[in-house]
Order: structure tokens, then sequence, then C-alpha cells
């Protein structure tokens, strides 16, 4: 019996050993390649970008005041000087123009601005695949 017990304490001292041996240290998450991605998630991709691009807006002087793009919903809604976004067409979509038109110092990577673009061109879905302003009935068509 008493060699039995010294076992068992081997046993479970061993393994206590093995499991405080352990790397505990937290794993960083690894830096998405975005031109790898071929299936755009707006949670997973276009959201963590639009949460560094408003940083880096804010940083140069130049994000919109009253913009609020911490949500698909709040991005689709625009801002008090009409959309931001404009699905299918991301050359005239403001938050594309941020970037590409005015003159600053750009620190957004160029393959998270591409995703953003081709996130827009292929309708700026949200994750349930919905393309803001599909299902508008009133339509209003302005020369400009």
């Amino acid at each position: 019996m008493k060699k039995v017990l010294s076992l068992l304490a081997m046993i479970l001292l061993a393994a206590l050993f093995a499991y405080c041996s352990k790397d505990t240290t937290p794993v960083e998450p690894t830096d998405i390649d975005y031109t790898t991605v071929t299936n755009i998630s707006y949670s997973e991709h276009v959201q963590v970008i639009l949460n560094e691009y408003k940083d880096i807006l804010t940083a140069a002087n130049i994000y919109p005041e009253g913009l609020q793009m911490d949500s698909w919903a709040n991005l689709i809604k625009g801002w008090k000087h009409g959309e931001v976004i404009i699905p299918f067409d991301s050359g005239n979509s403001l938050l594309i123009e941020l970037s590409t038109k005015l003159s600053y110092n750009n620190k957004l990577r160029a393959d998270k601005l591409d995703l953003l673009e081709r996130w827009i061109d292929e309708g700026a879905k949200n994750d349930n695949g919905e393309i803001p302003y599909a299902n508008s009935q009133n339509r209003l068509y302005v020369c400009s």
C-alpha cells in the first residue's frame, strides 16, 4: 500500500511539474496578410482596419466631426454631409477619398487600404451579407 501511495504521489508531482513548466506566455495575435483575404468579413477585417484608420485620421486632424466608424450601421448612416460609403464605388466614397485625395502623410498600410476599397467595391456588406441601401424604396438621382 505504501508503494502504491508513493507511486501515485510521484505521478501527481510529475504531472504538476509538467503543467507548471508549460509556457503560459500569451500568444500575440498575428498580423493579417490582407492581400490574401478572399472572403472579407466586416467584423474580422474591415472594423479592425477602421479602428486603426480613425486614429490615423484623428492624428492628421482630418477626421470628420460627427462621423462614427465604430459599427457598420453607424458607418452606413453617414454623417452630417452625407454618405461615407457608396456601395460598389470606392473611388467616390468619402472613406477612400480621405486617404487618396487629401495630401497628408497616410500611415494606413497599402494592403489595408486596398482591402477597404475591395470591400466597398464588393458592396460594403456587413457580416450578414446585407448591402447598404439595397432595400431603399425612395430614390433621388442628382447630377453633380
